[in-house]
């Protein structure tokens, strides 16, 4: 799987690719959409659509996953998922706490776990 995410004022957009195959990448499955804008004031961020991209594509596979499971009890192969931006992985991650300044709860970082 491979995902995008883009914001152009005052546009935002996520995509996700799917190979069902590792032998013969190609696009099996594919899709995206716009994300609504903002909080009011705040500036547009490219980890909110990144995240959105991934969030879609992961549910999309758990949902192919689950109608199709493996009927052998052969390990399941690994699911390799290309991000173009390391750093959603970390902000969806970030420890969110009582004790998290306001500000850092109004920033886009925090967007984007209101996103997922």
């Amino acid at each position: 799987m491979g995902t995008d995410g883009s914001v152009r004022d005052p546009i935002a957009t996520y995509s996700f690719v799917i190979s069902l195959s590792q032998e013969a990448v190609s696009v099996s499955v594919k899709g995206g959409g716009f994300l609504p804008p903002t909080a009011q004031y705040l500036d547009p961020y490219s980890n909110r659509t990144e995240a959105a991209a991934l969030l879609a594509g992961i549910s999309w596979i758990k949902t192919l996953l689950h109608e199709n499971p493996n009927p052998s009890n052969t390990p399941t192969p690994a699911l390799p998922i290309a991000i173009d931006n390391k750093s959603v992985v970390l902000d969806v991650h970030r420890a969110i706490s009582p004790l998290t300044p306001t500000f850092d709860l109004l920033s886009p970082d925090y967007d984007i776990i209101q996103a997922i």
